[in-house]
């Protein structure tokens, strides 16, 4: 019965897919060449994606090591592209172009590789080895944060894309240091910002930020005495007091990671500040409330 319900599940998703222009996602954490990709630093395999497709580099450290695999995909691979070739390295494509098989010898202190893209596809699998051995997960780095896999043998699926409501994209048009006592919330291409103005006297900013997925990279932006920015144990909750003084600007960054929603509960001076004071996005957007929630939506 519940095989049932998920082959149920899934052909409803393939029919909004096809019939609703839903759009669908690989995993954030793929996003990015590894921090950790430096020629010679160490051995491992780094697999990332950016706007060009997917790319796969190994790098040797101390002396030289044998790559072997096997990529699939319930799609097909295009645009297969080899980076370097030494005496015995292959790079093979099935007929079906539903399998990549490589064998890369990798010198000391080098690099080698391939990059690809997937036409159609839901899923990738890897089966990695070094040496012909299968390759500590430890070894495999995904993504600018050089995430690992639970096993040299994995897969990655894509999913149904959301996006953050495009009102809170761009810095508001009204945030100047200055100008007004305020809240500013946005976005960019580095995550969500939250800026506090004053004009002609100090105030206390407090509040918590909260998200069903967790927060990451959180970075404060200045720190006057007595003032905090502290996410929860569980990263979920973000709890702030900022001093902000006369004609300044405090704040914090932070980006959220496989979170659907995130909810703001913004007080000045103690007390709950008025909707006309909290801008949203270039637009300058307010909110219903001052304890309010942002819905990430499904990408058409």
């Amino acid at each position: 019965m519940k095989k049932r319900i998920l082959i149920i599940i899934a052909c409803v998703l393939l029919v909004l897919a096809a019939f609703g222009g839903i759009a669908f996602a690989w995993p954030d954490y793929l996003n990015g060449r590894p921090s950790e990709l430096r020629p010679g630093n160490s051995i491992g395999y780094y697999i990332w994606r950016d706007s060009s497709g997917f790319s796969l580099r190994t790098t040797s450290a101390e002396r030289g090591h044998v790559f072997t695999g096997v990529i699939r995909t319930d799609g097909q691979f295009n645009d297969l592209r080899q980076r370097r070739n030494e005496p015995g390295d292959f790079m093979r494509l099935s007929p079906d172009r539903k399998s990549i098989h490589f064998r890369f010898t990798t010198p000391r202190n080098d690099m080698d590789g391939i990059d690809f893209s997937v036409q159609n596809g839901s899923r990738l699998s890897f089966d990695l080895l070094v040496d012909g051995r299968p390759v500590p997960a430890r070894l495999i780095h995904l993504g600018t944060g050089s995430q690992h896999p639970g096993n040299n043998i994995f897969s990655i699926s894509n999913r149904i894309a959301f996006a953050w409501p495009d009102y809170l994209n761009g810095r508001p048009s009204e945030f100047r240091p200055g100008n007004a006592l305020g809240y500013f919330v946005w976005r960019d291409s580095s995550g969500f910002n939250l800026r506090t103005t004053t004009a002609r006297r100090t105030h206390v900013f407090t509040g918590v930020v909260r998200t069903d997925g967790q927060f990451i990279d959180l970075r404060q932006v200045r720190n006057e005495p007595g003032d905090y920015v502290r996410i929860g144990p569980n990263a979920k909750t973000i709890r702030f007091r900022l001093t902000t003084r006369q004609n300044d600007a405090d704040g914090f960054d932070f980006r959220v990671q496989s979170g659907s929603q995130v909810s703001f509960e913004l007080l000045v001076d103690g007390n709950p500040v008025p909707v006309r004071l909290i801008h949203l996005g270039a637009g300058n957007r307010h909110p219903n409330s001052n304890n309010f929630t942002i819905l990430r939506h499904q990408q058409r």
